[in-house]
């Protein structure tokens, strides 16, 4: 039987993808937490505030990256819109 400092020492340990990739969506869910823009999903009825609270927390991978996502492009279709606004030459 080897020895915990063996064990230590043969192997390496990390983390899988699924947790890499939860532990992700949960910062990205700490980050827009209490922002107001986590709100815009439920004034818009996307989603109510179990579902949004599981999307914050990161319990649920596809749900996060669907909100995730369509935040960003509505982010980026406001910050397009503005630009060209301010910038007709472009």
């Amino acid at each position: 039987m080897q020895s915990k400092v063996e064990i230590e020492e043969s192997y390496v340990f990390r983390m899988g993808e699924l947790h890499i990739v939860f532990a992700m969506l949960k910062s990205i869910g700490k980050y827009i937490d209490s922002s107001g823009l986590d709100q815009l999903f439920v004034e818009a009825d996307i989603y109510g505030l179990a579902v949004l609270d599981q999307i914050k927390g990161g319990k649920h991978m596809k749900r996060s990256f669907e909100a995730y996502m369509a935040l960003y492009n509505a982010l980026f279709q406001i910050y397009s819109e503005q630009m060209i606004e301010e910038n007709p030459l472009l």
